[in-house]
């Protein structure tokens, strides 16, 4: 549902994370394997008072958990206070699809593990960009290869084109 959140919360080193709809449409539910959490969706900062409901309904039946919330609009100073003073890792979106840290805790649960999903990226694509390097080099330096491909290319088009006219004529 909260691909987004499902994402950073796998990248912070957390198992298995899904995201769900609560029963408000302004609420959502963050399960993970060691992680549990709300989000809410409403632009005004959520304040000490719903983190505090929210600390003895939820966060206190999973004591193993590492505790988190999500909001689109901020937190106020208590809010932000009462969550460090329990260990809850506040998170709030950012312009753009960024999403920031907003509690010490928080903060902390970057430590937990290295971002591989965007290690991964970065391999990948300098192995890309190398290869297509590599290709760009050949074609100038040996015309000859750049004929060879765009043979296969033209080959790579036509055929798929020659097959699908023949099946409908």
């Amino acid at each position: 549902m909260y691909e987004p959140v499902s994402a950073h919360m796998q990248d912070m080193g957390f198992d298995r994370v899904s995201t769900r709809r609560g029963n408000t449409d302004d609420l959502f539910h963050i399960d993970g394997h060691d992680v549990v959490g709300r989000g809410t969706t409403t632009p005004t900062p959520i304040d000490e008072h719903h983190l505090r409901q929210l600390h003895e309904t939820v966060y206190l039946k999973k004591g193993n958990a590492q505790w988190v919330h999500f909001s689109y609009g901020g937190y106020t100073r208590a809010a932000r206070a009462f969550a460090d003073s329990t260990g809850i890792a506040l998170f709030e979106f950012k312009l753009g699809g960024r999403i920031a840290p907003r509690s010490e805790t928080a903060t902390q649960c970057y430590g937990r593990k290295p971002l591989d999903r965007w290690k991964r990226q970065i391999i990948w694509s300098s192995i890309a960009m190398a290869a297509a390097s590599l290709v760009v080099i050949a074609v100038i330096k040996v015309p000859t290869v750049g004929w060879v491909l765009a043979v296969l290319v033209l080959v790579a088009i036509v055929g798929p084109v020659v097959r699908l006219v023949t099946r409908t004529g």
